[in-house]
């Protein structure tokens, strides 16, 4: 019986490795689990099979990761990220004044300095009426604020009385007139000649003051700092008429250049201008003091983060008997809540807040955000989130972010993700800086990876990522582990090893490698994948999970020994289940690729009980399957395999070891058992569709191999007709059908069932090779005109492989050759030689020039065979070349090639026989050229051989050759010794008798001559050689009795050169 199992089984086979991957998927979920090799190859060598790659060991969670807090917003310049704290921002110093108007300012300071001038100048100096007239109505006229007309007559006063005494004061009253009047640029002039002029001190600090006023309002800064320097460095008050005026001047030009330095953002000047009036202020009576000193030096001291010197300023700002304007006290208020908040005092926050909350102020919304980051400090979260939802009040752009970012923040404490998206949207706009909207976007992603919406949390790092610069370590991170998570094994690579590089020392260094290894396991770049295993493992980080890694880069570049040891290494380091059983699995199976069979036994053993009540031992069991099978040890495999199908719980692995143990049963030669086993497998709806298909396949087989072909007939049959069934499962049961049809001789049947099964599925079309094998067929049967067709039909398509060509040729030419058709048989055999490789062509030519020569075509055997001597040759066949070569040469009376093919013929020649052959036509072909002495010599050789020359009379043609060279008496000496042995045929001795004859003439031996003539006479050859030997009798009875000087001495014309 025919043992189908190398091919059909084979199918079997092909299908489960197709089938068995998606089947292991549904019962081994992954990732979590231990890698499985369902989805293997059972090849010989199990380094060819694609391994499910190592699971990640407890990726990082992100919700174990702590949000970006709240943030500290300070400084004048911009808003700094604090991650220490999270405070609100100090309120108040962001706007580009500090609440007074420049002109109110002026307005409350420079009309009581006016009024002392006055008043000093009324005291010491009686005015003339005309001039004290023409003064009075100036003055009157700047204190009904009647601009211009002031401004008109003060320049006349000045023009009238340019000496006057009063001359420096006019210019003053003149240049705050012009002031008021929308001309800084004259007015400045006025205080400037005041300034540079005036010999009182009193004058010139007024001047002076006022003069730097108009230049700081004109952006002149450095030229406004130059006059108040001056002022405190170079003029002494003591001229003053009223001496205890000098603290209150100098206090108000320090303080002038204190807010002057602050608004240039050089707190630290602007600390120093005022450290002398903060000296006093605290050992004279602060509250007395001016608030705008206070407040100036709170703001500089929270631009330098001297939070205690701020503090104190601000208190003493709200102890001032002088009352502030309502904002610094509600900005006062807010940065003491700022301030206390930041050093932990919550009520004491809480307390100014709701103080600066219950003054209408520009600061209310940053009073609310300080209260509510207050209640978020004591634990009071959602009460924080009320308030901050509940706020009415516009929010200034500088607490857009900080209010925006809170709510989210808050919302992701709460677990109420999905709110935190609505919640960033002012944080996340794009006036903000981007170092903010960083940190907000960083938000954004932690809460979308806690909604399991890693796609979205990536692409959040991912625009993150681009706002930087140098993206700062958490981002990366969080950006690789989730690329990681998403299966992005390339991006999270790239990103892990960007992090790796700029932050060197990070702790997560080693976890990194790790991490980048697993990836690069993903993507088949082992040898990068085994360095970062080997970096991790050298860094301590998860040694066991490291060498596990560590052993499956080594099982797939098939360096078993190590993987072994690898493995074995991570279980004895304490590896967790279930990755503990699979790196004892895959141990057993590095060292059966060792063939370590004992050692793999044992350690697929230990697997069973590592992961005893898990389907890991199943699959441990399953195992020990494999390894019995690949021992050769199929019936024991059968038997546990058939033991894992009846009592294991997973329904997957005893589905699978119901399959396999058909598989085995096969292969032990058990079909009845076989077919057993497959059909309980194909009953199990639990394997796909095309494995049950398989396992159907195998049943059929296992009919066919043990003698039942009706059944096994019908089985493939149906399988044809199955919708589910695979193309490679129907091509396997259309190829039973054909094998058991060929088997029966039913060449017929089989060539109309492949032309049903090629139409109904095109997709076979490889099953049209099978037509071959039904033509070779006919040819076996004799049937030569149903052989020549079928081979003609597979000849003519197009998709036929060249092996497949090369075989129809040689079937086609063997046909034709039976047919008689000796010309398109050698056509065949030339075609299926171009085919084949150049080992066999040479045969297959050889077979073709025959029947060329044969056919009478002697050109085209010249043509093949010349083409044929270029080609490397047997050393067995290279006689027949030239021997065939010859053959065609002389067919096309091509004389000398064709005595140099037979001389070639002579050295290669296998036998003696085709030795003396080739002498002999190289002696004719000699003889033919009348090269006597070649052919002589070509003759003696050939004759040397004995009773093997004789068919080729060897003898008689050096007799001719020598009579041709009319060496008679050699010639009938030859001769004579060729009819010692007459040949059969009377011809050729009645041709040697006559041509010694005539040799024995040319001696004048007469009577010898007649002797031959009259044996002639009685031979039985035709009426014309009898009567030719007849008158040559009669002649020579004429010559011999004639005188010697009448007979004859030149040859006879009548002679033949050859029978």
């Amino acid at each position: 019986m025919h043992r189908r199992f190398p091919a059909n089984l084979s199918a079997t086979f092909l299908m489960a490795v197709l089938c068995l991957a998606a089947n292991i998927l549904a019962y081994w979920p992954l990732p979590g689990a231990a890698k499985s090799n369902y989805s293997a190859n059972f090849s010989e060598n199990e380094l060819y099979q694609l391994p499910v790659p190592p699971q990640l060991f407890n990726p990082p969670d992100l919700n174990d990761f702590t949000a970006p807090t709240p943030n500290t917003l300070t400084g004048v310049a911009g808003l700094t990220l604090l991650e220490s704290d999270a405070l609100p921002p100090a309120p108040g110093f962001l706007s580009p004044t500090w609440g007074w108007d420049l002109s109110l300012r002026r307005e409350q300071e420079l009309y009581p300095t006016l009024s002392l001038l006055f008043d000093g100048e009324a005291e010491s100096e009686r005015l003339p009426f005309s001039r004290g007239e023409h003064f009075l109505r100036a003055e009157t006229a700047l204190h009904l604020e009647n601009w211009e007309k002031a401004a008109e007559l003060f320049r006349e006063f000045i023009q009238h009385y340019p000496s006057d005494t009063l001359i420096m004061t006019a210019e003053i009253c003149r240049a705050e007139a012009l002031f008021r009047s929308q001309e800084p640029v004259a007015a400045a002039e006025g205080f400037e000649r005041v300034f540079r002029q005036a010999e009182d001190a009193r004058l010139r600090w007024i001047a002076g003051r006022s003069l730097a006023w108009i230049q700081r309002m004109e952006g002149d800064t450095t030229a406004a700092r130059t006059v108040l320097e001056f002022l405190l460095t170079s003029d002494s008050p003591a001229s003053l008429a009223d001496p205890s005026m000098a603290p209150m001047m100098e206090d108000a030009i320090r303080l002038d250049l204190g807010e002057l330095e602050l608004a240039g953002n050089r707190p630290e000047e602007a600390c120093r201008v005022l450290e002398p009036w903060s000296r006093d202020a605290a050992i004279s009576a602060p509250s007395a003091r001016d608030p705008r000193g206070f407040y100036i030096l709170g703001i500089a001291s929270l631009s330098l983060e001297d939070w205690p010197q701020a503090m104190s300023a601000f208190n003493a700002l709200l102890r001032t008997q002088a009352p502030p304007p309502s904002v610094w006290i509600a900005k006062g208020h807010a940065v003491l809540g700022w301030l206390h908040l930041r050093e932990g005092d919550l009520d004491q926050a809480k307390l100014h807040y709701e103080s600066a909350a219950l003054i209408p102020a520009e600061g209310e919304a940053r009073d609310i955000y300080g209260m509510a980051l207050a209640m978020y400090r004591q634990g009071d979260l959602s009460g924080a989130l009320q308030l901050l939802n509940g706020n009415e009040a516009p929010l200034p752009e500088d607490l857009q972010w900080s209010w925006s970012y809170t709510r989210g923040f808050i919302y992701f404490q709460l677990g109420q993700y999905q709110d935190v998206f609505s919640a960033l949207d002012l944080s996340l706009q794009r006036h903000h800086p981007d170092s903010l909207q960083l940190q907000a976007l960083l938000l954004l992603g932690d809460a979308r990876r806690r909604l399991d919406q890693n796609q979205e949390a990536l692409a959040s790092y991912r625009q993150a990522a681009l706002l930087v610069k140098d993206p700062p370590e958490d981002l990366l991170w969080r950006w690789a582990v989730t690329a990681l998570d998403l299966q992005r094994w390339g991006e999270g690579t790239r990103v892990l090893g960007d992090l790796q590089k700029r932050f060197p020392g990070s702790s997560r260094q080693p976890e990194a490698a790790f991490w980048k290894a697993e990836a690069y396991y993903r993507l088949g770049r082992f040898q990068e994948a085994e360095d970062s295993y080997g970096m991790a493992l050298r860094t301590g980080f998860n040694k066991a999970a490291a060498q596990y890694g560590l052993g499956w880069c080594a099982y797939v570049k098939g360096r078993f020994r190590e993987a072994a040891d690898y493995f074995g290494a991570a279980i004895a380091a304490g590896l967790a289940s279930p990755q503990s059983v699979d790196a004892a699995i895959r141990r057993g199976h590095s060292l059966s690729n060792l063939r370590e069979w004992d050692a793999a036994w044992d350690s697929y053993e230990a697997a069973a009980r590592m992961g005893a009540g898990t389907p890991m031992e199943d699959e441990a069991r399953f195992r020990q399957g494999r390894l019995l099978l690949r021992r050769d040890r199929p019936a024991e495999a059968a038997r546990l395999w058939e033991g894992l199908a009846a009592s294991s719980d997973q329904r997957t692995i005893a589905a699978l070891s119901a399959y396999w143990a058909g598989a085995a049963w096969f292969a032990a030669s058990q079909f009845g058992d076989a077919e057993r086993m497959f059909r309980d497998a194909s009953q199990r709806i639990v394997l796909s569709d095309s494995l049950r298909t398989a396992a159907d396949l195998g049943a059929a087989d296992a009919l066919y191999n043990g003698g039942n072909q009706d059944q096994a007939l019908d089985d493939y049959r149906s399988l044809l007709q199955k919708d589910k069934a695979p193309i490679a499962i129907r091509a396997a049961a259309a190829d039973g059908v054909y094998n058991i049809l060929v088997l029966r001789k039913k060449w017929d049947e089989a060539a109309r069932f492949i032309d049903d099964v090629l139409q109904t599925f095109p997709e076979l079309s490889r099953l049209g090779e099978r037509h071959l094998r039904i033509a070779d067929g006919y040819l076996e049967e004799g049937m030569l005109e149903k052989a020549a067709s079928a081979y003609k039909a597979l000849l003519a398509r197009d998709d036929l492989i060249p092996a497949l060509q090369a075989r129809s040729h040689i079937g086609s030419a063997r046909t034709q050759e039976r047919l008689g058709h000796g010309s398109q048989a050698a056509y065949h055999w030339e075609a299926a030689g171009r085919l084949s490789d150049p080992a066999h062509r040479g045969k297959l030519w050889l077979d073709a020039a025959g029947l060329y020569l044969k056919a009478g075509q002697p050109r085209e055997v010249v043509r093949l065979l010349e083409e044929l001597r270029g080609l490397e040759i047997p050393v067995a066949d290279r006689w027949r070349v030239s021997f065939l070569l010859a053959q065609a040469y002389e067919g096309l009376e091509r004389l000398e090639p064709a005595v140099t093919a037979w001389q070639e013929t002579v050295d290669t020649a296998p036998t003696d026989t085709v030795r003396i052959q080739s002498l002999a036509r190289i002696g004719y072909l000699q003889f033919q050229l009348k090269n006597w002495p070649e052919s002589i010599a070509a003759y003696q050789r050939a004759d040397s051989a004995g009773a093997l020359a004789k068919p080729f009379r060897s003898l008689y043609w050096i007799g001719e050759s020598f009579f041709q060279m009319e060496r008679w008496d050699e010639a009938q000496e030859v001769l004579s010794r060729f009819l010692k042995n007459p040949p059969e045929e009377a011809l050729w001795e009645a041709m040697a008798r006559l041509r010694r004859a005539d040799a024995l003439e040319k001696l004048e031996r007469w009577d010898a001559a007649l002797e031959e003539y009259d044996r002639v006479l009685t031979l039985n050859v035709g009426d014309a050689i009898r009567e030719e030997a007849g008158i040559r009798r009669r002649q020579v009875q004429t010559w011999s009795g004639a005188p010697k000087n009448e007979k004859r001495d030149v040859k006879d014309g009548s002679q033949n050169d050859s029978p």
